[in-house]
């Protein structure tokens, strides 16, 4: 496996903003309803 070709393509950077733009919106909710 390359994992430096695979870092690099299309298809691994827009996983990688997904995954960025659910996990801090989810983590800034549980944040906000667990000390709310």
């Amino acid at each position: 496996m390359d994992w430096e070709a695979a870092e690099n393509s299309p298809e691994f950077k827009e996983l990688i903003r997904k995954k960025k733009a659910f996990v801090l919106p989810a983590t800034i909710f549980f944040f906000a309803w667990y000390f709310g």
